[in-house]
């Protein structure tokens, strides 16, 4: 019963919406950013997987990436087919000058792959080597070229470059692959198309044959004018003061060099170690003590170490792509000097010069 006193008020109605301000085309706009951000997305991860910067999805034949994960690729090959090889170069990036042909003739009774990584670390080159042995890779002998820079405190790297294998480290496959599909690295991308559409291919890393990478572009532009090529890439340097103090040693690294050895040596395998030319252009930057005191430590740790690091006969600008990287000519003649006789001339030159081997 309704009291008379206190009438029931009617509902109110809804507030009218402002005069002017529709709500339909904000909400369109809404739409069309979430699509737009969904499509954008789309495509970018499309074209990763499509490129495939790192070379881990393979699924278009496209010229190599300048910077793909060596390790995943070569792993990949080399457990595929246990038995096609049992010896390895190990290294860093100045081992892709090592042909494994070369080495082969050489030591007949081996089959030679040049297991090098740019820019790996003892550590890694260990756990590569490792994987191998647990897919059932014969490993009877190895060559490990040893230069400064793993050595010394690195500037940031690229995660993704070094990822080693999910079958290595026991990272599911399909974790493994997102990482790559997810992270957009623009500049590799972006490079790789480019590479794409030159008029010949710049390098190429012949995972599936040798193992090496080759620098076709630079061995192009050498062979047309060395003359040129050497002024622009390996000339000459004035004397300038260098780095003083103690050398930045990064931490762990001779730890790393010394379970790579002692591994080696557990699995009875065969192992040679030399310490790479160091170009003196190369040097500029490193502290006057490091190069001395990296051979004393090497020295402690391996003692047959073979030293070309200032043999004369191995340091000719002629014979480099730049004061890292040295020509085949080089590699050659430090091949002579593991496995045969020493050899008693530059391998550009035919005269005879003086300089320390071992």
């Amino acid at each position: 019963m309704v009291d008379a006193r206190h009438p029931v008020s009617p509902p109110c109605p809804p507030p009218a919406p402002a005069a002017g301000r529709d709500p339909a085309p904000a909400r369109r706009w809404s739409r069309y950013l979430v699509t737009a951000l969904a499509l954008w997305t789309g495509l970018l991860l499309t074209l990763n997987l499509l490129v495939d910067p790192f070379q881990v999805f393979g699924l278009l034949p496209l010229r190599d990436s300048y910077g793909p994960n060596e390790m995943l690729n070569k792993y990949r090959h080399l457990a595929a087919q246990p038995t096609r090889h049992d010896a390895f170069l190990v290294g860093s990036s100045r081992m892709g000058a090592f042909d494994p042909a070369h080495v082969t003739a050489l030591r007949p009774e081996r089959r030679y792959y040049n297991l090098g990584v740019l820019g790996s670390r003892p550590a890694e080159q260990l756990a590569l080597l490792q994987a191998l042995h647990a897919a059932g890779v014969t490993i009877r002998e190895v060559v490990v070229g040893l230069e400064l820079y793993p050595f010394l405190t690195p500037p940031p790297r690229d995660a993704l470059t070094y990822r080693l294998p999910p079958e290595v480290t026991g990272e599911s496959r399909l974790s493994f692959h997102l990482a790559y599909l997810w992270q957009v690295d623009y500049p590799r991308l972006v490079s790789r198309l480019i590479h794409q559409f030159h008029a010949a291919p710049q390098m190429h890393f012949d995972f599936t044959g040798s193992g090496r990478y080759l620098l076709t572009g630079l061995e192009r532009e050498r062979a047309a004018d060395p003359q040129a090529y050497q002024q622009r890439y390996v000339a000459d340097l004035p004397e300038s003061p260098r780095p003083a103090g103690p050398p930045p040693w990064r931490a762990d690294a001779f730890a790393e060099l010394t379970r790579l050895r002692d591994w080696l040596q557990a699995q009875g395998i065969t192992a040679w170690y030399f310490i790479h030319p160091f170009h003196p252009g190369d040097l500029t930057n490193v502290p006057v003590s490091a190069p001395a005191e990296f051979v004393r430590q090497l020295r402690a740790l391996l003692p047959a170490v073979h030293d070309f690091s200032r043999d004369a006969r191995f340091l000719s600008s002629r014979d480099y792509y730049d004061y890292k990287h040295y020509t085949s000519a080089v590699a050659d003649g430090i091949l002579h000097a593991l496995f045969a006789a020493s050899p008693t001339a530059s391998p550009s030159d035919s005269a005879a010069l003086a300089g320390g081997g071992d």
